[in-house]
């Protein structure tokens, strides 16, 4: 009951129901993991019977190689927030869901999504907001695993620095970008 009050009081949600089990997912997306060398997790909390609100975060705070002389990495940090509406059921099926995610990356050595140039470094900011689509398997009473992508905006302010290891900064620039922004392996433990 605590929870609900503090969900509806913070996102205004005012559909949830006081009927309703508690469940808790915690979770971590394998695929975005292991491509980045990112560790995250997440934390999802059923609202109904078809509704959920997913919480997650990762932090990326170290150079890819460790070879400080071509400093290839994807330094970052990312929080999302999502509402999940259920096909089924919470925690089963399929699922639509609206989300946004921020965050800050110091990147170099890498073409990102086609946005960033290899022989640049790249730090900045950005925002994102689109919608979702999943697929939630049970493997049990407390594991599953879970197939989701994304599609939306994506806002990006960065300085961009002439070479991956220079400090000369060549200019502050913005991109706007409309694609992919979110892909996932998820397992997730659900706590009941």
């Amino acid at each position: 009951m605590i929870r609900q009050i503090i969900i509806v009081a913070l996102f205004g949600f005012g559909f949830l129901t006081t009927g309703n089990a508690q469940q808790i997912g915690v979770q971590t997306n394998l695929f975005y993991g292991i491509s980045t060398v990112t560790p995250n997790l997440g934390v999802e909390l059923r609202l109904n019977k078809k509704s959920t609100f997913h919480l997650a975060g990762s932090y990326n705070p170290w150079n890819l190689n460790e070879k400080h002389n071509n400093n290839k990495k994807l330094v970052h940090w990312l929080t999302s927030i999502e509402y999940r509406r259920w096909l089924c059921e919470s925690f089963n099926g399929h699922f639509l869901g609206l989300q946004l995610i921020g965050g800050e990356y110091n990147i170099s050595g890498h073409d990102v999504l086609g946005l960033f140039d290899k022989d640049s470094r790249y730090e900045g900011w950005g925002v994102s907001t689109g919608i979702n689509y999943g697929y939630h398997w049970m493997w049990s009473k407390r594991w599953g695993m879970e197939l989701t992508f994304g599609f939306g905006y994506a806002r990006l302010n960065y300085d961009q620095y002439d070479c991956p290891t220079c400090a000369e900064k060549e200019g502050n620039y913005s991109k706007n970008y409309f694609g992919l922004t979110q892909a996932g392996i998820n397992l997730i433990f659900l706590i009941k």
